[in-house]
Protein backbone atom coordinates (compact mmCIF):
# COMPACT_ATOMS: atom_id res chain seq x y z
CA UNK A 1 0.00 0.00 0.00
CA UNK A 2 1.46 3.34 -0.93
CA UNK A 3 2.46 5.16 1.82
CA UNK A 4 1.09 8.65 0.99
CA UNK A 5 -2.06 6.66 1.62
CA UNK A 6 -1.19 5.59 4.94
CA UNK A 7 0.16 8.81 6.24
CA UNK A 8 -3.26 10.61 4.87
CA UNK A 9 -4.71 12.53 7.40
CA UNK A 10 -8.28 12.83 8.80
CA UNK A 11 -9.83 14.34 11.62
CA UNK A 12 -6.35 14.97 12.43
CA UNK A 13 -5.52 10.81 12.62
CA UNK A 14 -3.72 9.45 9.92
CA UNK A 15 -5.21 6.44 8.02
CA UNK A 16 -2.95 4.13 9.87
CA UNK A 17 -3.88 5.41 13.37
CA UNK A 18 -7.54 4.33 12.37
CA UNK A 19 -6.45 0.47 11.09
CA UNK A 20 -4.04 0.25 14.34
CA UNK A 21 -6.91 1.15 16.08
CA UNK A 22 -9.52 -1.20 14.61
CA UNK A 23 -6.55 -3.71 14.46
CA UNK A 24 -6.21 -3.55 18.74
CA UNK A 25 -10.17 -4.11 18.77
CA UNK A 26 -10.35 -6.82 16.36
CA UNK A 27 -7.64 -8.57 17.74
CA UNK A 28 -8.85 -8.01 21.31
CA UNK A 29 -12.35 -9.47 20.18
CA UNK A 30 -10.58 -12.43 19.10
CA UNK A 31 -8.60 -13.44 21.78
CA UNK A 32 -11.65 -12.91 23.86
CA UNK A 33 -13.78 -15.27 21.80
CA UNK A 34 -10.69 -17.69 22.32
CA UNK A 35 -11.03 -17.51 25.91
CA UNK A 36 -14.81 -17.49 26.00
CA UNK A 37 -14.60 -21.07 24.26
CA UNK A 38 -12.08 -22.44 26.16
CA UNK A 39 -13.69 -21.82 29.56
CA UNK A 40 -16.78 -23.08 28.16
CA UNK A 41 -15.02 -25.97 26.81
CA UNK A 42 -13.03 -26.80 30.28
CA UNK A 43 -14.78 -29.97 31.88
CA UNK A 44 -13.72 -28.77 35.22
CA UNK A 45 -16.28 -26.24 35.59
CA UNK A 46 -18.73 -28.30 34.98
CA UNK A 47 -17.75 -30.89 37.16
CA UNK A 48 -17.13 -28.80 40.16
CA UNK A 49 -20.47 -26.67 40.00
CA UNK A 50 -19.32 -23.73 38.74
CA UNK A 51 -20.54 -23.67 35.21
CA UNK A 52 -23.43 -20.98 36.95
CA UNK A 53 -21.26 -18.59 37.75
CA UNK A 54 -18.65 -19.03 35.25
CA UNK A 55 -21.70 -18.07 33.09
CA UNK A 56 -22.20 -14.84 35.13
CA UNK A 57 -18.78 -13.67 34.97
CA UNK A 58 -18.15 -14.04 31.19
CA UNK A 59 -21.64 -12.99 30.63
CA UNK A 60 -20.60 -9.47 32.23
CA UNK A 61 -16.99 -9.09 32.18
CA UNK A 62 -17.00 -9.52 28.16
CA UNK A 63 -18.78 -6.05 27.77
CA UNK A 64 -16.22 -4.62 29.93
CA UNK A 65 -12.93 -6.12 27.98
CA UNK A 66 -14.91 -4.86 25.23
CA UNK A 67 -15.22 -1.35 26.35
CA UNK A 68 -11.50 -1.64 27.69
CA UNK A 69 -10.75 -2.46 24.40
CA UNK A 70 -12.50 0.36 22.68
CA UNK A 71 -11.09 3.31 24.87
CA UNK A 72 -7.33 1.67 24.58
CA UNK A 73 -8.21 2.19 20.61
CA UNK A 74 -9.89 5.78 21.08
CA UNK A 75 -6.47 6.61 22.67
CA UNK A 76 -4.52 6.13 20.21
CA UNK A 77 -6.79 8.59 18.05
CA UNK A 78 -6.61 12.65 18.37
CA UNK A 79 -9.75 13.35 19.64
CA UNK A 80 -11.62 17.35 19.95
CA UNK A 81 -11.24 17.62 23.93
CA UNK A 82 -15.10 17.84 24.32
CA UNK A 83 -15.94 14.46 22.41
CA UNK A 84 -12.80 13.09 24.12
CA UNK A 85 -14.43 13.82 27.74
CA UNK A 86 -17.90 12.84 26.22
CA UNK A 87 -16.94 9.10 25.61
CA UNK A 88 -14.63 8.46 28.61
CA UNK A 89 -17.69 9.39 31.03
CA UNK A 90 -19.97 7.13 28.48
CA UNK A 91 -17.61 4.87 28.69
CA UNK A 92 -17.10 4.79 32.56
CA UNK A 93 -20.79 4.77 33.50
CA UNK A 94 -21.10 2.35 30.94
CA UNK A 95 -18.33 0.17 32.82
CA UNK A 96 -19.71 1.23 36.68
CA UNK A 97 -22.87 -0.37 35.82
CA UNK A 98 -21.72 -3.71 34.25
CA UNK A 99 -19.68 -4.06 37.30
CA UNK A 100 -22.36 -3.32 39.71
CA UNK A 101 -24.44 -5.95 37.78
CA UNK A 102 -21.55 -8.27 37.76
CA UNK A 103 -21.25 -7.57 42.11
CA UNK A 104 -25.00 -8.27 42.21
CA UNK A 105 -25.12 -11.40 40.35
CA UNK A 106 -22.08 -13.01 41.96
CA UNK A 107 -23.89 -12.08 45.70
CA UNK A 108 -26.91 -13.08 44.29
CA UNK A 109 -25.57 -16.44 43.14
CA UNK A 110 -23.65 -17.19 46.57
CA UNK A 111 -26.32 -16.40 48.36
CA UNK A 112 -28.47 -18.79 46.42
CA UNK A 113 -26.21 -21.49 46.78
CA UNK A 114 -25.85 -20.49 51.01
CA UNK A 115 -29.52 -21.11 50.84
CA UNK A 116 -29.94 -24.28 48.93
CA UNK A 117 -27.20 -25.97 51.49
CA UNK A 118 -29.66 -24.79 54.30
CA UNK A 119 -33.20 -26.61 53.17
CA UNK A 120 -36.19 -24.79 51.62
CA UNK A 121 -37.35 -23.36 54.60
CA UNK A 122 -34.78 -21.75 55.37
CA UNK A 123 -34.47 -20.20 51.88
CA UNK A 124 -37.63 -18.70 52.00
CA UNK A 125 -37.09 -16.98 55.60
CA UNK A 126 -34.22 -15.42 53.96
CA UNK A 127 -35.31 -14.58 50.35
CA UNK A 128 -35.76 -11.07 51.39
CA UNK A 129 -31.81 -10.29 51.94
CA UNK A 130 -31.65 -10.79 48.31
CA UNK A 131 -33.85 -7.71 47.23
CA UNK A 132 -31.83 -5.86 50.89
CA UNK A 133 -28.47 -6.69 49.44
CA UNK A 134 -29.25 -5.49 46.15
CA UNK A 135 -29.96 -2.65 46.93
CA UNK A 136 -27.60 -1.60 48.94
CA UNK A 137 -24.67 -2.92 46.08
CA UNK A 138 -26.74 0.05 43.80
CA UNK A 139 -26.72 2.88 46.36
CA UNK A 140 -23.27 2.89 47.11
CA UNK A 141 -22.28 2.35 43.39
CA UNK A 142 -24.53 5.09 42.61
CA UNK A 143 -22.43 7.08 45.32
CA UNK A 144 -19.24 6.23 43.97
CA UNK A 145 -20.12 7.00 40.84
CA UNK A 146 -21.42 10.28 41.98
CA UNK A 147 -17.88 11.31 43.28
CA UNK A 148 -15.85 10.12 40.48
CA UNK A 149 -17.86 12.56 38.22
CA UNK A 150 -16.77 15.32 40.37
CA UNK A 151 -20.11 16.06 42.72
CA UNK A 152 -19.69 16.58 46.81
CA UNK A 153 -20.49 13.97 47.93
CA UNK A 154 -20.68 15.49 51.60
CA UNK A 155 -23.14 17.89 50.76
CA UNK A 156 -25.38 15.35 49.04
CA UNK A 157 -24.50 13.00 52.14
CA UNK A 158 -25.45 15.84 54.22
CA UNK A 159 -28.79 16.55 52.52
CA UNK A 160 -29.91 13.02 52.17
CA UNK A 161 -29.05 12.57 56.61
CA UNK A 162 -31.61 15.86 56.64
CA UNK A 163 -34.39 14.82 54.61
CA UNK A 164 -33.30 11.09 55.92
CA UNK A 165 -34.81 11.88 59.58
CA UNK A 166 -38.00 13.72 58.08
CA UNK A 167 -38.68 10.01 55.95
CA UNK A 168 -37.95 7.95 59.17
CA UNK A 169 -40.07 9.76 61.16
CA UNK A 170 -42.82 9.70 58.53
CA UNK A 171 -42.39 5.99 58.48
CA UNK A 172 -41.28 5.04 61.33
CA UNK A 173 -43.98 2.39 60.91
CA UNK A 174 -42.64 1.08 58.38
CA UNK A 175 -39.36 0.94 59.38
CA UNK A 176 -39.96 -0.22 62.34
CA UNK A 177 -41.32 -3.61 60.83
CA UNK A 178 -38.37 -3.67 58.52
CA UNK A 179 -36.22 -3.63 61.72
CA UNK A 180 -38.32 -6.26 63.59
CA UNK A 181 -38.04 -8.45 60.33
CA UNK A 182 -34.29 -8.63 60.85
CA UNK A 183 -35.26 -9.04 64.63
CA UNK A 184 -37.16 -12.26 63.72
CA UNK A 185 -34.60 -13.45 61.23
CA UNK A 186 -31.69 -13.50 63.98
CA UNK A 187 -33.41 -14.44 66.90
CA UNK A 188 -35.93 -17.59 64.90
CA UNK A 189 -39.05 -17.14 67.14
CA UNK A 190 -40.45 -19.31 64.53
CA UNK A 191 -39.97 -20.47 61.07
CA UNK A 192 -42.10 -21.07 57.87
CA UNK A 193 -44.61 -24.06 58.69
CA UNK A 194 -44.92 -23.43 62.22
CA UNK A 195 -48.02 -23.11 64.42
CA UNK A 196 -48.29 -20.35 66.41
CA UNK A 197 -51.08 -18.81 69.04
CA UNK A 198 -50.13 -14.90 69.49
CA UNK A 199 -53.41 -13.36 71.98
CA UNK A 200 -56.51 -14.62 70.69
CA UNK A 201 -54.90 -16.12 67.33
CA UNK A 202 -53.12 -18.72 65.92
CA UNK A 203 -52.52 -20.39 62.61
CA UNK A 204 -49.56 -21.82 60.60
CA UNK A 205 -46.90 -18.72 59.17
CA UNK A 206 -46.94 -18.73 55.47
CA UNK A 207 -44.38 -16.42 54.92
CA UNK A 208 -42.44 -13.89 56.85
CA UNK A 209 -41.84 -10.32 54.89
CA UNK A 210 -39.87 -7.70 55.07
CA UNK A 211 -42.81 -5.72 56.21
CA UNK A 212 -45.74 -8.35 57.34
CA UNK A 213 -45.99 -11.96 58.13
CA UNK A 214 -48.98 -14.16 56.45
CA UNK A 215 -50.67 -16.54 59.18
CA UNK A 216 -53.16 -19.35 57.81
CA UNK A 217 -55.85 -19.45 60.22
CA UNK A 218 -57.85 -22.44 60.98
CA UNK A 219 -60.63 -21.42 59.53
CA UNK A 220 -59.09 -21.06 56.19
CA UNK A 221 -58.53 -17.22 55.95
CA UNK A 222 -55.17 -15.60 55.54
CA UNK A 223 -53.94 -13.63 58.53
CA UNK A 224 -51.75 -10.38 57.89
CA UNK A 225 -49.52 -9.44 60.97
CA UNK A 226 -47.07 -6.67 60.98
CA UNK A 227 -43.54 -7.37 62.32
CA UNK A 228 -43.75 -5.32 64.94
CA UNK A 229 -46.76 -6.59 66.65
CA UNK A 230 -45.51 -9.77 66.44
CA UNK A 231 -42.36 -9.26 68.44
CA UNK A 232 -44.48 -7.26 70.91
CA UNK A 233 -46.67 -9.51 71.96
CA UNK A 234 -45.84 -13.28 73.24
CA UNK A 235 -45.71 -15.82 70.83
CA UNK A 236 -46.50 -19.89 71.77
CA UNK A 237 -44.74 -21.75 69.36
CA UNK A 238 -46.40 -25.58 69.34
CA UNK A 239 -43.87 -26.62 67.01
CA UNK A 240 -41.61 -26.40 68.58
CA UNK A 241 -43.19 -28.62 71.58
CA UNK A 242 -41.59 -31.80 72.06
CA UNK A 243 -44.54 -33.10 74.39
CA UNK A 244 -47.79 -32.01 75.56
CA UNK A 245 -49.16 -31.67 79.34
CA UNK A 246 -52.43 -32.36 80.17
CA UNK A 247 -54.57 -31.40 83.02
CA UNK A 248 -58.14 -32.44 82.97
CA UNK A 249 -60.68 -32.56 86.24
CA UNK A 250 -63.85 -34.88 86.31
CA UNK A 251 -66.08 -34.69 89.45
CA UNK A 252 -68.39 -37.30 91.02
CA UNK A 253 -71.19 -37.44 93.45
CA UNK A 254 -70.94 -36.80 97.05
CA UNK A 255 -72.51 -40.30 98.23
CA UNK A 256 -69.43 -41.79 96.44
CA UNK A 257 -68.18 -44.51 99.13
CA UNK A 258 -64.51 -43.26 100.38
CA UNK A 259 -62.97 -46.90 98.80
CA UNK A 260 -64.61 -46.02 95.47
CA UNK A 261 -62.71 -42.92 95.59
CA UNK A 262 -59.52 -44.77 96.42
CA UNK A 263 -60.35 -46.92 93.49
CA UNK A 264 -60.25 -43.67 90.84
CA UNK A 265 -56.67 -42.93 90.43
CA UNK A 266 -55.66 -46.24 90.35
CA UNK A 267 -58.07 -46.67 87.43
CA UNK A 268 -57.45 -43.28 85.92
CA UNK A 269 -53.53 -44.65 85.66
CA UNK A 270 -54.32 -47.97 84.14
CA UNK A 271 -56.26 -46.50 81.28
CA UNK A 272 -53.40 -43.93 80.85
CA UNK A 273 -50.67 -46.73 80.83
CA UNK A 274 -52.31 -49.03 78.54
CA UNK A 275 -52.22 -45.69 75.74
CA UNK A 276 -49.17 -46.15 73.79
CA UNK A 277 -48.18 -42.57 73.48
CA UNK A 278 -49.17 -41.37 77.00
CA UNK A 279 -47.57 -41.07 79.83
CA UNK A 280 -49.52 -40.90 83.19
CA UNK A 281 -47.56 -38.55 85.77
CA UNK A 282 -50.42 -38.32 89.03
CA UNK A 283 -54.20 -38.29 89.44
CA UNK A 284 -55.53 -36.96 92.78
CA UNK A 285 -58.69 -36.24 94.84
CA UNK A 286 -58.16 -32.53 94.57
CA UNK A 287 -61.14 -30.61 96.29
CA UNK A 288 -64.53 -30.24 97.34
CA UNK A 289 -66.74 -28.32 94.68
CA UNK A 290 -69.63 -27.08 95.73
CA UNK A 291 -72.12 -30.10 93.74
CA UNK A 292 -69.02 -32.41 93.04
CA UNK A 293 -65.73 -34.61 94.82
CA UNK A 294 -62.96 -33.34 91.94
CA UNK A 295 -60.40 -35.57 91.00
CA UNK A 296 -57.73 -33.65 89.11
CA UNK A 297 -55.64 -35.84 86.49
CA UNK A 298 -52.40 -34.56 85.40
CA UNK A 299 -50.64 -37.01 81.86
CA UNK A 300 -48.44 -36.16 78.88
CA UNK A 301 -49.01 -36.64 75.51
CA UNK A 302 -45.46 -37.75 73.61
CA UNK A 303 -46.63 -36.26 70.63
CA UNK A 304 -47.02 -32.44 69.77
CA UNK A 305 -49.88 -33.01 67.00
CA UNK A 306 -53.16 -31.84 68.71
CA UNK A 307 -55.54 -34.08 66.43
CA UNK A 308 -53.34 -37.27 68.14
CA UNK A 309 -53.59 -35.38 71.18
CA UNK A 310 -57.87 -35.08 71.05
CA UNK A 311 -57.83 -39.06 69.62
CA UNK A 312 -56.13 -39.87 73.36
CA UNK A 313 -58.06 -37.43 75.33
CA UNK A 314 -61.46 -38.97 73.64
CA UNK A 315 -60.17 -42.46 74.09
CA UNK A 316 -58.88 -41.71 77.70
CA UNK A 317 -62.86 -39.97 78.29
CA UNK A 318 -64.86 -43.23 76.39
CA UNK A 319 -62.59 -45.66 79.19
CA UNK A 320 -63.19 -43.28 82.27
CA UNK A 321 -67.23 -43.95 81.55
CA UNK A 322 -67.04 -47.31 80.74
CA UNK A 323 -64.83 -47.62 84.33
CA UNK A 324 -67.26 -45.38 86.40
CA UNK A 325 -69.53 -47.72 84.87
CA UNK A 326 -68.17 -50.90 86.28
CA UNK A 327 -67.41 -49.02 89.92
CA UNK A 328 -71.06 -47.75 90.24
CA UNK A 329 -69.63 -44.38 90.35
CA UNK A 330 -72.10 -41.17 89.44
CA UNK A 331 -70.53 -38.32 87.86
CA UNK A 332 -71.99 -35.07 89.12
CA UNK A 333 -73.41 -32.86 87.54
CA UNK A 334 -75.13 -29.24 89.42
CA UNK A 335 -77.31 -29.83 91.84
CA UNK A 336 -78.88 -28.12 95.22
CA UNK A 337 -80.54 -28.95 97.96
CA UNK A 338 -83.76 -26.97 99.49
CA UNK A 339 -84.70 -27.42 103.06
CA UNK A 340 -88.31 -26.59 103.97
CA UNK A 341 -89.27 -26.09 107.49
CA UNK A 342 -93.17 -25.33 108.99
Amino acid sequence: MDNTVLTREFFNNSVLDYLLSAGLVLGGLLVLWALSWAIKQSPKNHDSGLGSMAGIALGLIRPLAVIGLIYAALTRLTLPQDLEGGIRVGLGLLAAFLVLRLLVAAAGNVLSRYLERRGPEEANRLKPLRAILSLLIWSLGFIFVLDNLGFNISAIVAGLGVSGIAVAIAAQGILGDLFNYFVILIDRPFEVGDFILFGDKMGTVQKVGIKTTRILTLAGEELVVSNSDLTKTQVHNFKKMKRRRIVFTFGVEYSTPKDRLEQLPKTLKSIIDDIPQASFDRCHFARFAGSSLDFETVYYVEVPDYAQYMDIQQEINLKLLEACRTLNVEFAFPTRTVHLQQ
